[in-house]
């Protein structure tokens, strides 16, 4: 219902992390996920846009970037099920309250196509706006470079994630990698039969046991988890769960030896400059996941080159489509150094 109305009123469409399977990345109307881990082009639509349409979407600081996007004063239509999100942050221009689907159906009747000619070049812009944001990502997706580069990474899966794929990310850096970088070619399928995304809703290394209870509702349906070394640490007993109750979950380790996006905050706490063992207290040993895998009973894949990524993908994909199977570790090697691209404040 929610692409529908965007087509019929050519209106792009930016999503929250919870929202990002709402509609496929290559939808010519998609600008990708708006807020703190985002894509820059759809910062860059949110921030212009005359009018913003929220449906069904907490406008808190995540998905606004402190409330900066869209700017203050910019005109808000809200809808929610929920009295008391409407207006809470933006003082809406018009507030709706119902259930989404039944009050997008009810707009769509409403609709009055022949507006959409008038938006045509403000389409155009925001189309603009993507293909920059390629075009300014592509070589980091497209990357050779050893250690690996997560952005690659991110680019293998879209390119190799089934169809009716769950994906996981957890919190952190992981969510900025997948929530910006991740293409979900087959989602928003009426259906509900497409790839879908669930985004970390707790503290730093809720992705592994959240992708484990996902494969436990879901055992039929692939489930994938996107986690750094970091987030892997907090809670690595539970692959020994996993196994204990075979659970097939595809488990991938974006394993930068760091929790290298708390660089940040120890330069500015010691001054800037970051001397001596202060360097060191966001780095982690260099630990080989497969090994700790296998120890507790799970299959693991060693990934050190990114062109072996795919292949180790499939066979992980494969392992664990057999009922009864345990998980599968995917530890990919890759650069200490790589950042997550900030959001941008128009």
């Amino acid at each position: 219902e929610l692409v529908a109305l965007a087509e019929a009123l050519g209106i792009p469409i930016a999503t929250s992390l919870n929202g990002k399977d709402t509609v496929p990345s290559g939808h010519p109307l998609s600008v990708g996920v708006v807020g703190n881990y985002s894509r820059r082009s759809a910062n860059r639509t949110v921030g212009e846009a005359d009018l913003v349409f929220f449906v069904g979407s907490q406008t808190s600081s995540q998905v606004t970037c402190l409330w900066r996007v869209p700017r203050a004063g910019t005109p808000v239509i809200q809808l929610d099920i929920d009295a008391g999100e409407l207006g809470r942050q933006y003082p809406n221009t018009v507030s709706l309250l119902g259930d989404a689907r039944t009050t997008l159906r009810a707009l769509l009747a409403a609709a009055d196509r022949t507006s959409a000619i008038r938006r045509a070049g403000w389409v155009a812009r925001a189309q603009g706006y993507v293909a920059d944001w390629r075009a300014d990502q592509a070589p980091l997706l497209n990357s050779d470079a050893v250690p690996a580069r997560p952005e690659r990474i991110c680019k293998e899966l879209s390119a190799h994630l089934p169809d009716d794929a769950l994906l996981v990310a957890d919190t952190g850096h992981s969510a900025m990698w997948t929530g910006g970088l991740v293409d979900l070619h087959n989602a928003g399928r009426p259906d509900g039969q497409g790839q879908g995304y669930m985004r970390c809703a707790g503290s730093l290394g809720w992705g592994l046991p959240a992708a484990l209870g996902a494969k436990l509702a879901q055992p039929g349906r692939p489930v994938v988890l996107f986690t750094g070394d970091g987030g892997f640490w907090y809670h690595l007993a539970e692959v020994e769960t996993a196994v204990r109750w075979n659970i097939g979950a595809v488990l991938i380790v974006n394993n930068n030896r760091s929790l290298n996006q708390g660089q940040q905050p120890y330069e500015t706490a010691y001054g800037g400059t970051l001397h001596g063992k202060h360097a060191d207290l966001w780095k982690h040993n260099d630990v080989n996941f497969v090994q700790l895998a296998e120890a507790m009973g799970a299959t693991g894949i060693r990934v050190e080159q990114p062109g072996d990524f795919a292949p180790a993908l499939g066979r992980a994909l494969e392992l664990t489509a057999v009922a009864g199977s345990g998980p599968v570790v995917i530890d990919v090697v890759t650069a200490v150094d790589a950042m997550a691209q900030l959001a941008l404040i128009p």
